[in-house]
C-alpha cells in the first residue's frame, strides 16, 4: 500500500491540455522516456485544428524539467501533433477522421522514437473498417523536433518500412495497446479482438511481436503472434475464451531489454472460468532481442497458483476487477491496474 508520502523527493505538476474540448479525452495515454524528461500525451478524440476533423486525435509533446526536492516539475509544451497543426514542433500526420491516433502510446529510452496505435484505423486505402493500425515516429532529437511518421502497421500497408498484417479483419482493434523496448527495435502490438489462428473463434484477443534491424525501424517484420492456437516459428499458443471475449491485448508492457513482455486480459474469468471478468495479466520470456524461444512464465488472476508454472492466485480478485486494465515493468517490479481505481505492485526474484 502506498501513498505519495512514500516516495522521498517526489515533486508534481498538474498538466491540463492547451486547447481543451469536450470528451477529448486528454491523458487517456501517455508516455514518459526513460530518463523522465520528455512526456508525450494523447487525446484520442480531439478533433484536430479549430475542431475541424471529428475524432481525429491528437498528441501533445512536453519537456519537463527536474527540481530539488519540494518544488514543482515545470513542464513546457514542445509541441501538438493534429489534423492541421503546423508551424515549430508541430505536425500534421494527415490522419483522417475517426482514427483516434494515440490511442495507446509507447516512447522510448531517449525520447526520439514514438510508436502510437490507432484503434480505429482502417488500413490502406480505409477498406477494412476498424481493423487498427500502429505508426512508427521519429524525432530529429530529444526535444520533439523534426516528428516524422516513418512506418505505418497494418491491413495492406506495403512500401519503404511500412508493414502488412494480412490476417487482420474488420474491427480487430490492432493498436488497442502498445509497447517497445529501450532501443526500439522490439515492438508489441495488442488487438483485443483479434480471431486467433485462422480465425479460430470470435474476439479472443491476440498481440503481434515486431522485430527492427535498428532503431530507425529499418527491415521490420511480424516475427511471431499471441493468442489462440498460434504454433511454429516465434508464436505462442494460450488459451482464451471468445464468448464473452477474453480482450487479450488490451494492454501490454514489454521490459527494456525486450527479455520480458506482460499482456493482459481484462475481461478473463479466473480460473475455470469461474470469476466473471475477474480479469488476468500473462508474462513470457524471451531469449533474445528477436523473440526468440518465448515462453509463458507467468499468469496472475483469481484461483490460479503457484504449482501451475509459477502462476499465483490473487484471492482479493472479484467478479468485474478487470485485472489488467494497465500495466507497467521496470526490473523485477510489475504494476497492474484494475477496475475501482486500484494498483497492484508486484516484485519478482528473477
Amino acid at each position: 500500500n502506498l501513498s505519495l508520502n512514500d516516495w522521498y523527493d517526489f515533486n508534481w505538476s498538474k498538466i491540463t491540455a492547451s486547447v481543451p474540448g469536450l470528451k477529448d479525452q486528454f491523458g487517456g495515454s501517455l508516455q514518459l522516456s526513460g530518463d523522465g524528461t520528455k512526456l508525450v500525451v494523447s487525446a484520442h478524440q480531439a478533433d484536430g485544428f479549430n475542431d475541424l476533423y471529428n475524432n481525429s486525435g491528437e498528441l501533445y509533446f512536453y519537456s519537463l524539467n527536474k527540481n530539488t526536492h519540494g518544488g514543482t516539475v515545470q513542464h513546457n509544451l514542445e509541441g501538438i501533433a493534429g489534423r492541421g497543426y503546423t508551424g515549430g514542433k508541430n505536425v500534421d500526420f494527415g490522419q483522417g477522421d475517426g482514427d483516434k491516433i494515440g490511442t495507446s502510446i509507447a516512447l522510448n529510452r531517449f525520447g526520439d522514437r514514438l510508436a502510437i496505435g490507432l484503434v480505429q484505423g482502417d488500413g490502406k486505402n480505409n477498406v477494412s473498417i476498424n481493423s487498427g493500425e500502429a505508426w512508427l515516429i521519429k524525432f530529429d532529437d530529444t526535444n520533439f523536433t523534426g516528428a516524422q511518421r516513418v512506418a505505418k502497421i497494418g491491413k495492406g500497408f506495403t512500401g519503404t518500412n511500412n508493414i502488412s498484417v494480412d490476417e487482420l479483419q474488420n474491427w480487430d482493434f490492432l493498436g488497442g495497446s502498445i509497447s517497445m523496448s529501450d532501443d526500439a527495435t522490439q515492438l508489441v502490438v495488442g488487438a483485443r479482438s483479434f480471431d486467433g489462428f485462422n480465425d479460430w473463434g470470435s474476439n479472443y484477443g491476440g498481440a503481434l511481436l515486431f522485430s527492427f534491424a535498428d532503431s530507425n525501424w529499418t527491415n521490420g517484420n511480424l516475427v511471431g503472434r499471441i493468442g489462440k492456437g498460434y504454433t511454429g516459428s516465434k508464436n505462442i499458443s494460450i488459451n482464451l475464451n471468445d464468448s464473452p471475449s477474453d480482450t487479450f491485448g488490451l494492454a501490454s508492457a514489454i521490459s527494456g531489454d525486450g527479455s520480458k513482455l506482460l499482456i493482459s486480459a481484462p475481461a478473463a474469468d479466473g480460473k475455470n472460468n469461474l470469476y466473471e471478468d475477474s480479469g488476468e495479466v500473462w508474462g513470457f520470456s524471451f531469449t533474445d532481442s528477436i523473440f526468440s524461444d518465448g515462453n509463458q512464465s507467468l499468469r496472475l488472476g483469481k484461483g490460479h497458483t503457484t504449482e501451475e508454472n509459477s502462476n499465483f492466485s490473487l484471492d482479493h480478485l472479484e467478479n468485474g476487477s478487470k485485472f489488467g486494465g494497465s500495466l507497467a515493468i521496470h526490473k523485477d517490479y510489475i504494476a497492474v491496474g484494475q477496475s475501482g481505481g486500484i494498483v497492484s505492485i508486484y516484485k519478482f526474484n528473477e
